[in-house]
């Protein structure tokens, strides 16, 4: 039997390419929650700063040596702007815009005066967000009275195009040195690594903590664990990545997992002490966390989580790997787990079980980890005959930071590793005791409390503990069947998934080298610039450059350079796109990712012989302006389909509206779009807009005419 993994939804939907979602800011101003007692700090919500935190919108901006513009829109900023955007049916919300200019700038909320916050230190901060272009990961902060901050909080996640609802403890912005009691800025945020990106924001809030506890997520903010820690690679030898998850959501992925709810048959069979409830599995940051409590339930005195993949996703032969960091004290039994694919049918033991983790708390125990398999002496036809064999492996405190565990299943044996070390090989042989681990299983994630072998919570165990799952993926042996490249860009879906790439676009950060080839090179494939010199990677690559270092000749400025617009310009009527380059053969204009327009290339440009060796290089665009719609462009500038340059500029239409059918539609207007200009503003019916059909002044040369009109 080959081996597979099946993604088994019963809904009938396909595996989709899920983001990791960004941290992105805070809120408040007291309110109640609907059917609750908790309160609530709204900083942005329905188009507008909320009382105390009208007091500014504003940035700093490295460009001005991190001097602010305060509630200017970004006008004294050259990195960064920001408006206010109609989402729809959402409403009004908060878009800010990054330039390509290699600088940092960050958006902040400020309040009137310094707000004491202190009853939130145990809540959570939520709030919406989504890219409208570009792409993104963000840092973000709260300040208190200068000099105090919370320090910079990195996210390690990607936003998307969807909104999503994304929530941090305080706790960890305390633990950076944020002190409640003197916070004067809701939010401020700015992206990591990219430039050339828009950001939306909406409905921050910061809330108390018996709503956070069910919605946060993520590493803890204790100095005991961080995101610290082994990782695992995309790619191994021999294997083709066919499934992961990456907890990159806001919820846990339905079509992917179920619970397990109550107290089971004799405590789960082992006679444990928790009620497991769906509430205690929560997603966000990245992260799937677990969260033992000790509260009465449904009779028990503790509750926790128990999801599965059954009936969803399972796997036969190839290798599983899950991140994790457990968590600690005596009574505390997390495991990461497998039963046989028929259990359903069949039941346990005979279904067979793989136990990828184990671990019991207290006593020191931390330091080791268990593998096992559990089977029916004699196969599905004997009586009931439970036995078991397994290895354990003795490293570091594993509550302490993420390790990776792993297994490899073949046809003849399972090998079990910790951060790719081997540690326990069970054989399995052509006997009906071992059939079963021949045939698909499905994954188990809990955290049992209490039980016959880990014992139970005593007066050292504090609570809550979590268990917390940065990503499981699973490998198929390579040539069962080709993975699934839709792009066509080298990485497989799943591939592409697990980076936040698209999946469906073969150059997600638009920088003209496919995703694939940015792996293999060592840039990133989410930022077109990833050693911020200005140039992007395609175009280093293509000039001979090194992508990643910054000094190396690299800088778009050597060999090409967009001159007009500059950025940030504010762009009206017939104007140039216009600057010069050393070597193409043919430059071309992209327009917000749609327009794609030829330059003229070859003018003299007797200024660039020094940096050419010749002067024709030279490159020019007339374009209307007028025809954009109001508001933030984006214009890419590429030799030969390589990108060299970009810049970002603005457009304001005149007027909207449709006139009476006959009549004349067109007005002449002096002075613009600047003094001792006169244009001819004339009605297209087709885009219901003015354009201009004709400019004269001392410019332009003489009259200019749009083309075709």
């Amino acid at each position: 039997m080959r081996g597979t993994t099946r993604v088994i939804s019963a809904k009938g939907s396909q595996p989709a390419v899920w983001l990791r979602a960004a941290v992105v800011g805070m809120s408040f101003l007291f309110a109640h929650l609907a059917n609750s007692d908790d309160e609530v700090e709204i900083v942005l919500q329905d188009g507008a700063a909320q009382p105390p935190w009208d007091g500014e919108i504003g940035a700093y901006d490295e460009a001005i040596d991190y001097e602010v513009c305060l509630d200017d829109g970004g006008d004294a900023c050259p990195t960064i702007d920001w408006r206010w955007r109609d989402a729809g049916a959402r409403g009004p919300v908060l878009e800010s815009t990054w330039q390509s200019n290699g600088m940092v700038a960050g958006l902040f909320i400020k309040s009137h005066t310094p707000q004491n916050l202190a009853a939130f230190s145990q809540g959570a901060i939520q709030f919406d967000a989504r890219i409208t272009s570009g792409s993104a990961r963000l840092a973000m902060k709260i300040d208190c009275v200068w000099p105090c901050t919370s320090g910079e909080v990195r996210t390690n996640t990607n936003l998307t195009s969807e909104w999503q609802t994304i929530s941090v403890s305080i706790s960890q912005l305390i633990d950076g040195g944020l002190d409640l009691t003197t916070v004067d800025t809701g939010l401020v945020f700015w992206p990591i690594n990219h430039q050339g990106t828009a950001v939306e924001i909406d409905r921050v809030r910061w809330i108390t903590a018996s709503n956070a506890a069910d919605a946060s997520s993520g590493p803890p903010s204790d100095s005991s664990a961080s995101n610290n820690g082994p990782e695992s690679p995309l790619k191994y030898d021999g294997f083709d990545l066919v499934w992961s998850d990456e907890f990159s959501g806001t919820r846990l992925d339905d079509r992917y997992w179920n619970h397990n709810t109550g107290t089971g048959s004799g405590g789960w069979g082992n006679n444990e002490s928790q009620y497991y409830r769906s509430q205690n599995a929560n997603v966000a940051n990245g992260f799937l966390t677990i969260t033992a409590k000790e509260e009465n339930y449904g009779g028990q005195s503790y509750t926790s989580s128990r999801i599965k993949t059954e009936g969803l996703v399972d796997f036969t032969y190839g290798r599983v790997d899950i991140r994790a960091n457990l968590p600690r004290g005596q009574g505390i039994w997390p495991a990461l787990w497998a039963l046989g694919s028929n259990f359903g049918e069949v039941g346990w033991p005979y279904s067979g079980e793989i136990d990828i983790m184990e671990m019991i708390g207290g006593s020191g125990r931390e330091d080791t980890v268990h593998g096992t398999v559990h089977w029916n002496v004699g196969g599905l036809n004997a009586p009931y005959s439970h036995t078991y064999i397994g290895g354990a492996y003795y490293g570091d405190d594993f509550s302490a930071g993420f390790n990776v565990f792993s297994i490899i299943r073949t046809a003849d044996y399972i090998e079990w590793r910790v951060n790719d070390a081997p540690y326990y090989r069970f054989d399995i042989d052509e006997s009906a005791s071992r059939a079963p681990f021949r045939k698909p299983f499905f994954l188990i994630f809990n955290v049992a409390v209490g039980g016959n072998w880990p014992g139970y919570p005593d007066e050292t165990t504090s609570f809550p503990q979590k268990m917390i799952v940065d990503y499981v993926r699973i490998f198929e042996p390579s040539g069962i069947a080709p993975p699934r490249d839709s792009d066509g860009d080298g990485l497989s879906d799943a591939e592409e998934n697990s980076l936040g790439t698209d999946a469906q676009i073969a150059d997600s950060d638009g920088d003209g080298l496919s995703d694939g080839d940015e792996l293999s090179a060592g840039t990133d494939p989410l930022n077109y610039d990833s050693d911020g010199d200005g140039a992007s990677d395609g175009a280093e690559v293509a000039a001979g450059t090194d992508p990643l270092i910054a000094d190396d000749g690299g800088s778009a400025k050597s060999w090409g350079t967009l001159e007009v617009p500059a950025e940030g310009a504010v762009m009206s009527g017939i104007s140039l796109f216009s600057g010069w380059h050393c070597d193409a053969k043919e430059v071309t204009v992209v327009i917000d990712g749609v327009t794609q327009l030829s330059a003229g290339y070859g003018t003299e440009r007797e200024d660039t012989r020094s940096v050419c060796d010749d002067s024709d290089n030279g490159f020019g665009l007339l374009f209307n302006f007028g025809l954009l719609n109001s508001g933030t462009h984006t214009a890419i500038i590429r030799a030969d389909g390589v990108e060299f340059d970009r810049v970002t500029f603005s457009t304001t239409q005149l007027s909207t509206g449709s006139f009476t059918k006959g009549l004349e539609a067109s007005v002449v207007v002096k002075n613009f779009p600047q003094s001792g200009h006169t244009t001819t503003l004339t009605w297209d019916q087709a885009i219901q807009n003015f354009a201009i059909s004709k400019e004269t002044g001392p410019a332009t040369g003489g009259e200019r005419y749009r083309p075709n009109h």
